[in-house]
Order: C-alpha cells, then structure tokens, then sequence
C-alpha cells in the first residue's frame, strides 16, 4: 500500500522510464512513440515530485530516505515486520542516483547535497569496518573500509536491527540467526555515490 523505495523498485523504474525518454540505449529506436514519451515524463515528473516531499527532515534538516513511504502523507512507513520505519543507508544510494539524472533545479540540488552530506558524515558510517556475510557476526574490522547499516533511527541515525517479532535491537547478535544470515543488514552502500559525487562536484 507504500511507495517502495525498497531493493530500489521505485528508482529503478524511474530510471527506466528516463532513459526511455531520453531514447538511450535500446530505447533509441521507434519501440515507444512520441505520446509514450510524453506520458512518460509526466510519470517522471511525478515522481520526482514525490521523492522531493517525501526525503526525511530531522531538526528541519533535510537526510535521505525510507524503504517505503506513505502514499499520501509521504512519511516513512513499516513493510514486513523486520523492515521498520527508519532512514535506509541502501535504498537512499538509487534515489540520490536518480536524481542527479534529472535537470538539476535548486530543489533537487538541495536535496542531493543534504543526502550526500548524511553519506558523508562520519555520524552515520562505521570506519574501518565492513559487513562480511560469510562470519556469524557479520560486522568486522577492516582497515580504510567503510560501512553503513541498512536502517537507522529516524531521530537519532543510529543503526539498528530487528526480528520477526519487530524488535528494534542495536546489537546483531541479539536477532535470530535465521535474520542474521537471511537478509542485508549493513554494506559498502555508500561509497560509489560518494565517489560519484565527488567526480562531478557535489
């Protein structure tokens, strides 16, 4: 019943219709007509609107985004029991890719550069270590590497985990070991839209 940022279905259908739009590659031939492309950017626009109201504000500060967001009120929401509402360090990457695809108004500047600078900060990414799937604890120390979890705090950015039964727990070994071993809770997400963003000055 949300708009699904989650495993990047939203941005990756947006991305899609934008490089049909802009008949990139194998969209550049005559598969959609000039009416399907026009529908196409209405889609589009739409959908930029929508990221735009609904990329998360603490303190009156702009940060990135949920999994899944409200329909109508654009707030984070709940999925499955174990995805509760919280800032995602994994599907906010796509979102910020997306946008810079689009021509770059002040509004999506601001919201491109307030969701870079949470990447950045050091307040949301452990240094020196990275999330290896094949160790039972999951988080490891490695040296120059960083590391973002999958959901952090709405208030706080602090990372969190949780089970089947929804409980919100700051230590990975405190969920089941069928959770631990059987989904994504932390990774390397944010280094390439760092990078990226840095080659091109944001």
């Amino acid at each position: 019943d949300h708009v699904t940022f989650n495993d990047n279905a939203m941005a990756s259908v947006l991305t899609v219709l934008h490089n049909a739009h802009q008949k990139k590659a194998p969209f550049n031939n005559d598969i959609f007509s000039e009416s399907d492309r026009i529908e196409m950017k209405g889609a589009i626009d739409k959908g930029v609107d929508y990221i735009l109201k609904s990329q998360w504000k603490q303190n009156g500060k702009l940060t990135v985004w949920c999994a899944q967001h409200g329909k109508d009120d654009y707030k984070p929401k709940m999925a499955r029991a174990y995805e509760l509402e919280s800032l995602s360090g994994s599907e906010s990457v796509d979102v910020i890719g997306f946008l810079m695809t689009q021509p770059q108004s002040s509004e999506i500047k601001a919201a491109v550069k307030a969701a870079i600078a949470w990447f950045r900060s050091p307040n949301t990414y452990l240094a020196n270590y990275t999330y290896d799937k094949s160790v039972e604890e999951k988080i490891v120390y490695k040296s120059g590497s960083q590391m973002w979890y999958r959901f952090y705090d709405l208030s706080s950015n602090r990372g969190f985990f949780s089970d089947r039964d929804s409980r919100k727990v700051y230590d990975i070994m405190d969920i089941s070991e069928e959770r631990r071993n059987g989904y994504s809770w932390g990774g390397n997400y944010g280094d390439k839209i760092i990078s990226y963003a840095n080659s091109v000055g944001y």
